[in-house]
C-alpha cells in the first residue's frame, strides 16, 4: 500500500480523501485530529521527517508528502505588520518591526527545513500556502541554501475553491515536486459573482478571534479532492521520479 503524509493538517481535509482512494495516509500536526481520528500524528512534522519518532515514519518511508505550513508573517496580506506603525497618524511606516522580522526569518528556517527533508526523502511533495510576500520567498530560498540545498523553491501554480466547485475567492499558492500541476474539477467563478463580497470572501472576513487562523487555513473539501483524485494515481502507476 502506498504512504501518504499530510503534515501541519488538523482538520484531516486531504487525510480523508487520501484514504478514501486506498492510500495509507495519516495527518500530522501539534494539534490533536479535529475529527479524532486515528491516522493522526501529534507533533512537528520535521520531527517525524527527520526518524525522531521511529524509523517508520522518516521522509523515506513516505510516497506523498503534503505540507501545509501554516504562517501568518508569511501572508502577502499581513506585509504592512512587518513594519512600525505610524505613531503620528494611520498606516505604517518604512522601519521594520525587528521582532516579527525575526519571527518570519525563524519560520522560513523551519519550513525549509521541512521541505529538504520531504524532498530528499524521495516522495512527490506540495507545500500549500496563501499568497506569499517576497520578503518571506527570499528568506525561505535563503534558508535552503544554508541548509546546502539547490532546489527550487516557490510556486508551481496558483488555484483558486471557485475552480473546485467552492464559489468563493482566496489565491494560494501550490509548490509542487515531482507532482503535476492541478486541473479545475468544477470551475463556479460566474456563481460566485453573483454573492455577496463578504460571502464570496468569507475568509477575509472571518470575525477576528483566537481560532480566525484555523477557519482562514483550511483546505476545502473541493480542492482536497482533487488533490487525491489526481496525484494518488501516480503513486500507484509506477511512473518514475524524475530528477531534480
Amino acid at each position: 500500500m502506498k504512504r501518504a503524509l499530510i503534515g501541519c493538517e488538523f482538520s484531516g481535509a486531504v487525510r480523508r480523501e487520501m484514504r478514501a482512494v486506498g492510500v495509507d495516509c495519516y495527518s500530522c500536526d501539534l494539534l490533536p485530529a479535529e475529527d479524532g481520528s486515528p491516522f493522526h500524528l501529534v507533533g512537528d512534522a520535521l520531527s517525524y521527517l527527520n526518524g525522531e519518532r521511529g524509523d517508520e515514519w522518516r521522509a523515506e518511508t513516505w510516497d506523498l508528502i503534503g505540507l501545509h505550513y501554516t504562517c501568518t508573517l508569511f501572508c502577502n496580506s499581513g506585509v504592512r505588520w512587518l513594519y512600525r506603525k505610524n505613531p503620528h497618524g494611520s498606516g505604517h511606516t518604512h522601519e521594520r518591526e525587528e521582532t516579527r522580522w525575526s519571527a518570519m526569518r525563524a519560520n522560513a528556517k523551519e519550513l525549509a527545513a521541512i521541505w529538504c527533508a520531504a524532498v530528499k526523502g524521495g516522495a512527490r511533495v506540495y507545500f500549500e500556502n496563501p499568497t506569499m510576500h517576497s520578503h518571506a520567498a527570499i528568506e525561505i530560498e535563503r534558508a535552503v541554501n544554508e541548509l546546502g540545498e539547490n532546489w527550487n523553491v516557490g510556486p508551481s501554480q496558483f488555484i483558486q475553491p471557485f475552480d473546485f466547485g467552492h464559489p468563493e475567492s482566496k489565491k494560494t499558492g501550490l509548490w509542487l515536486h515531482n507532482l503535476p500541476p492541478l486541473t479545475p474539477t468544477k470551475i463556479v467563478r460566474n456563481e460566485m459573482a453573483l454573492l455577496p463580497k463578504k460571502q464570496a470572501t468569507r475568509v477575509h472576513f472571518a470575525s477576528p478571534g483566537p481560532d480566525r487562523w484555523k477557519e482562514r487555513s483550511r483546505t476545502l473539501p473541493g480542492t482536497a479532492k482533487a488533490m487525491a483524485s489526481q496525484w494518488t494515481p501516480l503513486l500507484f502507476s509506477h511512473q518514475p521520479i524524475s530528477p531534480e
